[in-house]
């Protein structure tokens, strides 16, 4: 499993991105942007013309 503990996730959201901090993504944060799967792995999916940061 990831150490998640010091991250922060930027969604694709549009027309920018939304950054989901630490606390929130720690506290069973789930969309269809990002999931925890049953064996401890993550999932991360981005559509190819989502919105992006610098």
């Amino acid at each position: 499993m990831l150490d998640l503990t010091t991250w922060n996730l930027s969604v694709p959201t549009d027309p920018s991105p939304t950054t989901i901090e630490t606390p929130r993504l720690n506290n069973g944060y789930d969309s269809q942007y990002f999931r925890r799967n049953g064996d401890g792995s993550v999932t991360f999916w981005v559509p190819v013309d989502g919105s992006h940061t610098a």
